[in-house]
């Protein structure tokens, strides 16, 4: 990190190496993979005033299929992403209130390799969207944030939307300290439409979900009740390509609860 006047940089270079084996159970089959890949993000700040600032980032990262558990020689190849981000970001009100908006752009890449592990194609897919953040401590006792997330994603060469990704994310969450014992909360999550695969057949539709928490403490001793899905929403969690390459979709969680205790040491 450099600081230059009101200008601040930041950046790293990471750089992997990954051999992976694997052993089929059933009929002893092995297969094998290797790669090394530089990941790297870089940004800079511009300070306007003690309360608001401009940022800019530039990174790129790597994903190993089906996160390392499985070796699939059609899918052998690192997925790479691209982030390109402008930004700005506000303290106001004393540092009560913060506020951010972005915009963005994501570019992925999915190699597809044959047999011998030699690149056969590419999905590639953009992502450009924008975020609105809001945190801020209303009163000594109520706190809440909220954000916003709009998302134009297509495949570059198809011009649909790839899998299992939302055009529209919203959430809304709030934190009430009723007294030193009592604390209460709640949530609203928004997700919007969806598909299953990459060629817009199978609609995952929309959802919302609703949590609350009340957390009770005296001393060194906590006690914590959180609602998971209040109103026992119906929805699809999300589409995922399993070893056979069909999408296989799953439920979201039903209604659900939580109690925990912890103590301070």
């Amino acid at each position: 990190m450099v600081t230059l006047g009101d200008w601040s940089f930041t950046g790293n270079v990471r750089q992997d190496h990954m051999d992976l084996d694997q052993t089929k159970i059933v009929n002893g089959q092995t297969a094998s993979n290797s790669d090394d890949k530089t990941s790297y993000r870089f940004g800079a700040v511009y300070r306007i005033n003690d309360n608001v600032s401009t940022y800019a980032t530039l990174a790129k990262s790597w994903q190993l299929p089906y996160g390392g558990i499985f070796i699939n020689p059609k899918l052998s190849e690192f997925y790479s992403t691209k982030l390109k981000e402008v930004g700005a970001k506000a303290y106001l009100l004393d540092d009560a209130l913060m506020l951010n908006a972005s915009i963005f752009q994501i570019d992925q890449e999915q190699p597809q390799t044959n047999n011998s592990g030699f690149i056969t194609s590419k999905i590639e897919a953009r992502h450009k969207g924008l975020e609105l953040e809001m945190r801020g401590q209303i009163t000594k006792q109520l706190s809440a944030t909220a954000s916003y997330t709009y998302l134009d994603a297509k495949d570059r060469k198809t011009g649909k939307k790839p899998n299992d990704v939302s055009d529209q994310l919203v959430s809304l969450g709030t934190t009430y300290q009723f007294s030193d014992a009592w604390r209460f909360g709640g949530s609203v999550k928004y997700v919007g439409d969806r598909y299953a695969g990459n060629n817009e057949a199978v609609d995952l539709g929309d959802y919302t979900t609703v949590n609350a928490m009340a957390s009770y403490q005296t001393g060194k001793h906590k006690v914590q009740f959180n609602l998971y899905n209040l109103f026992d929403e119906k929805y699809y969690l999300g589409s995922t390509d399993g070893a056979t390459g069909i999408n296989s979709i799953g439920y979201g969680a039903p209604a659900e609860f939580m109690v925990s205790y912890s103590y301070e040491l």
